[in-house]
């Protein structure tokens, strides 16, 4: 509603006659995010350095105040700090945010939600952005299962520490999956749905998922993905209730869109029997 209301004062205070493209959205973030960073002292060398490969996509997905937390973290951090791990227990979207910033890899996002899900945490939006010299961007907006914020010290280290380790282990750390169906959404299920749609600039293919919210459903997603060798650019996920509705710009080894039909009937085709097998365990 927050994000909803800020927008719609924007649109009318520019006039709907004149709306903001893409870019010049992308430039107010931008500035908006700098004012904020040379607030804490933050230099612009400094901030350019971090963003030099940063995309538009970018800033059109995160608050200046979140970008700015995210370039204070980077611009202190070097290469020996790396997967950095983070987490914010309050923020202005109402949940806590768990940010990983790595070197771009298969399967990092496989890795993160499953941990993540294992330790028994509930994600309600996931976000990735890779930047153009291969970093990963990932935020995770989290609660507790009981849908309570993260208020424990010790919790918050413990889950930094977790999906660090598994991250340069390259795998989940095998701990016991502590997440738990929702009655609504065993009694309530919705029909699993999944559509494939061009991009508009024939970078990559949308595919967009409509399901259940169900225990390590982003983990088993990816892990279809590691199967057929899909590259994941950019993801969206949204959970109301138990409704998830999951939107992942993929790609092939290549970086180029997956326009095969027989592949994406593949895809399609795993991803469907797969959710639905774990409906049933």
């Amino acid at each position: 509603l927050k994000e909803l209301y800020t927008a719609a004062h924007k649109a009318l205070r520019r006039g709907l006659q004149e709306p903001a493209s893409q870019q010049a959205r992308s430039n107010e973030t931008r500035q908006d995010a700098r004012n904020e960073l040379r607030k804490q002292g933050i230099c612009d060398k400094t901030i350019d350095q971090v963003w030099e490969h940063f995309k538009d996509d970018y800033f059109l997905r995160y608050y200046p105040e979140e970008i700015a937390c995210h370039t204070t973290a980077i611009a202190s951090s070097n290469s020996e700090d790396l997967p950095l791990v983070l987490l914010r227990p309050q923020t202005q979207r109402g949940s806590a945010e768990v940010f990983v910033f790595a070197e771009a890899k298969k399967g990092i996002f496989s890795i993160c939600t499953a941990t993540l899900d294992q330790l028994g945490l509930t994600i309600l939006d996931a976000r990735i952005v890779t930047t153009d010299d291969q970093y990963a961007l990932n935020s995770f907006q989290v609660l507790e299962q009981s849908g309570k914020p993260i208020t424990d010290l010790k919790r918050e280290l413990h889950i930094c520490s977790s999906i660090r380790n598994s991250i340069l282990n390259n795998a989940p750390s095998g701990h016991t999956n502590l997440h738990r169906q929702s009655r609504q959404a065993k009694h309530f299920p919705i029909p699993t749905q999944v559509f494939f749609h061009e991009d508009s600039h024939d970078q990559s293919t949308i595919m967009e998922i409509i399901t259940t919210d169900q225990p390590g459903l982003l983990s088993e997603i990816s892990k279809v993905f590691l199967e057929h060798d899909v590259y994941i650019n950019s993801a969206r996920i949204t959970t109301i209730g138990s409704r998830v509705e999951d939107i992942f710009n993929i790609s092939d080894a290549d970086s180029k869109p997956i326009t095969d039909q027989a592949q994406l009937d593949k895809i399609k085709n795993s991803i469907l029997t797969t959710l639905k097998n774990n409906e049933h365990e």
